[in-house]
């Protein structure tokens, strides 16, 4: 085969190949929503779109951030997980069982992990709380906003007596 005509067959596989990737005129989405069904390959095309997975930790998670710097602390949401990208490949983000809310106070780097019902921490989890531990952190599993009032006061008084 000669160059010529290869590069033809190449030229002819990528305008091919071009072809199938442009969106279907039919589909009245717009591009970002195209762009998110990307992500979850999971999902077929005629599943309704899955809603938050559990909106009670989810605003449990919000409050606790919020509480955070009311009290006085640096604090932010921590997200995990992966998604899809658009040319088909997955994309890890955060640390595997890291907390939802890290907070700086008074020095101290604090981990809160919430959750909500009969919830546990999962294996991953309970590895990176020892870890987190170990470095010297405190790890807290919050199930109510009483748990950050309860460790933030723990601080003060360890730092008032010391």
């Amino acid at each position: 085969m000669d160059p010529t005509e290869l590069r033809a067959r190449i030229r002819g596989a990528i305008a091919d190949f071009n072809s199938k990737q442009k969106p279907d005129p039919d589909d009245r989405r717009n591009e970002h929503e195209r762009f998110v069904d990307g992500w979850n390959g999971r999902r077929s095309p005629d599943k309704p779109k899955r809603k938050s997975r559990n909106k009670a930790h989810t605003a449990l998670s919000s409050k606790v951030e919020e509480r955070c710097i009311e009290l006085g602390g640096f604090a932010w949401g921590h997200p995990t997980g992966t998604v899809k990208s658009v040319k088909g490949f997955w994309i890890s983000y955060g640390r595997l069982g890291s907390p939802d809310v890290l907070c700086g106070y008074r020095g101290r780097f604090l981990g809160f992990e919430t959750k909500t019902g009969t919830a546990r921490l999962r294996d991953s989890q309970e590895k990176f709380k020892v870890r987190f531990e170990a470095a010297g952190c405190i790890y807290v599993v919050v199930r109510e906003l009483g748990d950050v009032d309860r460790t933030f006061a723990d601080i003060d008084a360890r730092r008032g007596s010391a």
